[in-house]
């Protein structure tokens, strides 16, 4: 399912640091909204309300283009990477 280039991710800035791993999952897409959460480092702070924000997904093109091959990924899918090769696929039903 390819992300239309012109749709908004959701993204934290630790996107853009050097924070590993490099974090993604897709939710179901909803109008503009792509389904995408992209972050780096460890969890999500779930208290912090605006951990998220929106991003077009034209500007990882040019600030995090390593992701651009995982956006086609399906609603209900995760992966994990870091900037030493360690790569990581996998189904979450939870998301769904």
């Amino acid at each position: 399912m390819p992300v239309d280039i012109n749709s908004l991710i959701a993204f934290n800035f630790s996107l853009f640091t050097d924070l590993n791993p490099i974090n993604g999952l897709r939710h179901p897409r909803e109008k503009i909204i792509d389904g995408w959460y992209l972050w780096g480092g460890g969890g999500i702070d779930q208290k912090d309300i605006d951990f998220f924000k929106p991003l077009h997904v034209q500007h990882l093109l040019e600030k995090r283009p390593v992701v651009l091959k995982y956006l086609g990924l399906p609603p209900g899918w995760r992966f994990q990477i870091d900037d030493k090769g360690y790569e990581d696929l996998w189904f979450d039903e939870s998301i769904l």
